[in-house]
């Protein structure tokens, strides 16, 4: 019995079964966070699933133990680009998604992250932290430079404070990748304005990416993505109610008013983005 199962682990699947698989996983984990997968589909997600059915051992492996991933094998199977100092950004209106990768050991960790720990066999072994996240215009590269200082709170800034300490050559050696398949192109107007693609294009990539890799594994601590409307975890939910907030409804007030109708485009624009985040509240009030 033993044998026959192994034997079937090793056996390569067909690959339109195997991107199935793969693409299964990704929908469930973001029905989880409450993200709408009714209209999404296997061609939406080419970039992030199987190309090879030969690699069906490590697709089998990336989506439940991303950290035992090398950076090598993870760079192969998904066509990574690596990202440095000398490629420039991407074009005007492109959003890119990138991928950083911080190797340590489980010594410098102190066995953090307990679910991937059950197959280690020694303190030497090596794990790769990983942040998948979205930018426009400046390269994965110059993004990461700026956010080293840019960024002060949250479990990323503290990872990069902690290995500043003890383990400095992790943050020198990180290593960044783009998705070059999965880069969202802009699109020009009628008029020769160019402009970015619908939030709702590029939020599912991100989202989709963050799932492959295992949120609960990864330093965003977001399901990823730009909201104009947001159903929180049903734990969440209380707390948004408590608030007892009416940010939407007095700013919809305000747009309403003689007043917006004076205002400068730029004024306008900061009024309508903070009624798209206020969204989030209104959902569960």
């Amino acid at each position: 019995m033993t044998t026959t199962c192994r034997a079937g682990l090793d056996t390569a699947p067909p690959l339109d079964a195997l991107r199935r698989k793969v693409f299964e996983e990704i929908t469930s984990r973001l029905r989880r966070a409450n993200v709408n997968v009714s209209s999404l589909s296997l061609s939406d997600l080419e970039f992030c699933l199987p190309r090879d059915s030969s690699q069906h051992k490590t697709w089998r492996r990336l989506p439940h133990f991303p950290m035992l991933t090398t950076d090598i094998t993870m760079a192969s199977i998904l066509n990574l680009r690596p990202s440095t100092k000398s490629i420039p950004g991407p074009d005007r209106g492109q959003q890119i998604f990138y991928l950083r990768s911080f190797r340590v050991t489980i010594a410098t960790l102190h066995k953090e992250w307990q679910k991937q720990l059950e197959l280690i066999e020694d303190d030497e072994t090596e794990v790769y932290v990983r942040y998948v996240g979205t930018f426009t215009p400046v390269s994965a590269c110059a993004r990461f430079v700026a956010n080293l200082k840019g960024r002060t709170d949250g479990i990323y800034a503290f990872l990069i404070a902690t290995l500043s300490k003890i383990g400095p050559a992790a943050i020198e050696y990180c290593s960044y990748y783009t998705f070059p398949g999965g880069t969202s192109n802009s699109f020009r107007t009628s008029t020769g304005v160019l402009r970015p693609l619908d939030s709702t294009h590029t939020n599912i990539k991100e989202q989709a990416l963050i799932e492959l890799f295992d949120f609960e594994t990864l330093l965003d601590r977001q399901p990823g993505g730009i909201y104009s409307s947001y159903v929180p975890k049903a734990d969440d939910q209380p707390l948004f109610r408590q608030l007892g907030t009416n940010a939407f409804g007095k700013l919809t007030a305000v747009t309403q008013s003689p007043a917006f109708r004076k205002a400068s485009n730029a004024e306008r624009l900061q009024i309508n983005c903070w009624m798209r985040g206020c969204r989030l509240v209104r959902t569960v009030r």
